[in-house]
Order: C-alpha cells, then sequence, then structure tokens
C-alpha cells in the first residue's frame, strides 16, 4: 500500500513537471499563429489569442497593442498604448517599433520625432528589421536625427542584408540617384529585383526599366515585359508609360501591319498613363496623336494633353506648347501665352527654348512680352498624380509567378 503510494506521488510529481513546459509550448504554437494571423490580416482570429497572452508574455502584448492602435477610436488607442509602453519598458523591441509609429505621428501621444527615432534604433538593435528601415528613412529626411544621407544608406543596407524588401528598395533607389550610379548599375539591378520579387511593386517598375534600357542588365524585352504588366495590373501607371516605351520600341523596329499593332498598343498604354496624371506619359501620348501613331492623327487632341503635362511643369510639353500656340499648329493662336510656355520652358533648362522664345519676342510688342513674363511667374505646376505613402512604401504584392 505505502509502496503504492509513493508511486503515485512520483507519478504525480512527474505530471505536475510535464504540465507548465507543455502548456509553454501550447502558448508559444498559439502566438506563432496569432502572429501569422495578423500578418495575413485576420485580426478577428488573432485578438482574442493575443489578449489571453498578452497579460503576463511581452510579445503577444506588443502585437496586441499594434493591432488596438491601428484601429482607431480613443478607447482601442489608449488601450493600446498602454500595452505598448509596457512592454516596450520591459526591452520589448517589437512594442518600441509601434510606439515609435505613434511618436512619429502623434497618434495617442504628443508627436516626438526624437523619441521615434530613438525607439526605432532601439527596435532595430533588438533585430526589427523594418525598424532600420524607417530609421533610414528619418536619416534621409532630417527627422528626430541629423539629416545624414550617408547614414541613411548604412541603415538601408542593414535593413536589405536582414531580407527587408522596402530596405532593399530604398538602398537601390538612393544608389541610383547618387553621383555613383553608374558605376553602380550591376548593384542596384539585384537589389530592385530582389525587391519585386517579395512584392514591392515600385521595385519591380524600376526593375523593369532597367531591363527595357539594359542599365545593370542584359537588355531583355520579355522579362522587362513580365515586371512591368505585374506592376501596372497593381495599379502603377508609371509602369503603363514604360510598357508605351516597350511597344513603340518595338514598333520602330516592324514594318507593315506589325508595325501598326505595336503603334496601337503602345498609344493605348501611353493613354492608360496619361489617363492616371502621368505628365510623360500626357507629352508622349500627344505625340502620337501628332504623328498618327497608334491613333488618328489629330493636332486638337494632341494640344490638349501637351497642354495637361505643361500645366504639370513637364518641361517637354511647355516647349512645344508654347511652339504651336505662338504659330497656331493646331488652329489656336495666343502669342503671348505662347511666350509663356516658352519661358517656362527655358527657366528648367530646355535646350531650344531660349531660341524659339528670343525669336517669338521679336513678334511681340513690350506690353505682350512683359505679360507673358508675368504669366511665367505666377505659374503654380497642377500635380495630378502627387505622391503618397503607397507610391515608395506600398503593400507587397509579389507575382504569382517570377520567369
Amino acid at each position: 500500500m505505502a509502496r503504492r503510494l509513493s508511486r503515485a506521488l512520483a507519478l504525480a510529481s512527474l505530471l505536475a513537471l510535464a504540465a507548465p513546459a507543455a502548456s509553454a509550448q501550447d502558448k508559444a504554437t498559439g502566438l506563432e499563429k496569432a502572429i501569422a494571423a495578423v500578418q495575413r490580416g485576420d485580426v478577428a482570429t488573432a485578438e482574442p489569442v493575443l489578449r489571453e497572452l498578452a497579460v503576463g508574455n511581452d510579445e503577444a502584448a506588443a502585437w496586441l497593442g499594434i493591432i488596438l492602435v491601428q484601429r482607431g477610436g480613443e478607447d482601442s488607442v489608449g488601450e493600446g498604448m498602454i500595452l505598448l509602453r509596457r512592454a516596450a519598458f520591459a526591452g520589448n523591441a517589437r512594442a518600441k517599433y509601434g510606439l515609435a509609429f505613434q511618436y512619429l505621428t502623434g497618434g495617442g501621444t504628443n508627436r516626438d520625432d526624437i523619441e521615434a527615432a530613438r525607439l526605432f534604433r532601439e527596435a532595430a538593435e533588438g533585430g526589427i528589421v523594418r525598424a532600420a528601415y524607417n530609421l533610414g528613412l528619418m536619416h534621409a529626411a532630417g527627422r528626430g536625427v541629423p539629416r545624414d544621407p550617408a547614414q541613411a544608406l548604412a541603415w538601408y543596407e542593414r535593413a536589405s542584408r536582414a531580407g527587408d524588401p522596402y530596405g532593399s528598395y530604398a538602398w537601390a533607389r538612393a544608389l541610383e540617384t547618387s553621383p555613383q550610379a553608374a558605376q553602380r548599375w550591376g548593384e542596384i539591378a539585384p537589389l530592385y529585383l530582389s525587391a519585386a520579387k517579395a512584392g514591392h511593386v515600385p521595385a519591380a517598375v524600376r526593375y523593369g526599366a532597367m531591363l527595357l534600357e539594359g542599365r545593370g542588365v542584359s537588355r531583355d524585352r520579355t522579362r522587362a515585359e513580365f515586371w512591368l504588366r505585374h506592376a501596372a495590373e497593381q495599379g502603377y501607371p508609371e509602369a503603363a508609360l514604360l510598357m508605351g516605351d516597350l511597344f513603340g520600341q518595338t514598333a520602330m523596329g516592324r514594318t507593315g501591319k506589325q508595325q501598326e499593332e505595336a503603334a496601337r498598343n503602345a498609344a493605348a498604354w501611353y493613354l492608360r498613363a496619361a489617363e492616371a496624371g502621368v505628365a510623360m506619359a500626357q507629352a508622349k501620348l500627344a505625340n502620337c496623336y501628332f504623328a498618327g501613331a497608334g491613333v488618328a492623327r489629330d493636332f486638337a487632341a494632341a494640344q490638349r494633353w501637351y497642354r495637361r503635362a505643361a500645366e504639370q511643369g513637364f518641361a517637354d510639353a511647355q516647349y512645344v506648347l508654347g511652339i504651336w500656340l505662338s504659330g497656331g499648329v493646331a488652329g489656336t493662336t495666343d502669342p503671348v501665352d505662347g511666350y509663356r510656355w516658352l519661358a517656362l520652358a527655358e527657366r528648367q533648362g530646355h535646350s531650344n527654348a531660349a531660341k524659339v522664345r528670343a525669336r517669338a519676342a521679336e513678334k511681340l510688342t513690350e506690353d505682350q512680352i512683359q505679360r507673358g513674363e508675368q504669366a511665367a511667374l505666377a505659374f503654380i505646376p497642377r500635380l495630378e498624380r502627387p505622391l503618397n505613402a503607397d507610391d515608395e512604401a506600398p503593400p507587397l504584392r509579389p507575382p504569382a509567378k517570377v520567369p
């Protein structure tokens, strides 16, 4: 009897020791599943699990806090800030990352760029890769830290090497716009490709452009079309502009019906981008109407598209519109307005605008020249497609299959 009792007590002791370990494993599995649910946008599934785990788990508290502050509303944001601050104070890197955004935007707290930069740095040092990318952005803009392009580049590189597509895109973009770009195309192309494969759509646009032009990679029309079509399907009109260029190049190398079909495709892609507000596409579509390439020749339509691009500040369109209005090419003559557009193109450095403006001035009175100059001084570009947050940091949308 005593022996059986002893064995039972020993077994109970083992079970008592085993139970907490199993419970911890269950909690870890539950947390992993909840985080995966958040990442795929299934907050309804994740929130109850996170609420259960958040009492004793800083990582769960951080994820729940992020959900709540993103939900908005005074009560949700207030609860989320309490969770984020508690977990951040305990040293949780995810909470510091979420809290940094609140300081950056002033959500649930006073805006504080210095505190945001500090928290992004601590989160990055704690292993949150995306925090390194955001700290790079802050150095690039001089928000909360001194403006320092070299530091920005270093943080982008750090994020990229850790596998972050936003970091890869930002690193490539910084290199592409640097004075050393011509010597670094071979580095830039793989960075854009890596980000594009992960679903960074602007990276797909830029990689497609490199394939189209043969910069940093061998010219490859088929692969360029794949990436540009993918980006266009995701709503990026700049990709439609480049698709127009792709078919325009094809048209120049063909004859007969093949040339006509390629020209129609080019004009159709330019129209898609032009209607979305891309100034260069508007000017190229105007060229199509002027030449009758892919569309019926129509000078009035060409002038309308030149004007839309010119109003956005596109120098080439301003130059052409200035010539057309000075000479009445499309049946509308307005020498003063023509002078204005030529003056604006000249001020942007258009190579021929100065000579043409000087010749146009010979046919105008002093009063007309003065009115044209005053109109040019008063000009404010009207952008049809201003940049928004998703242009440079969009949701990731990877292609289904990469060639």
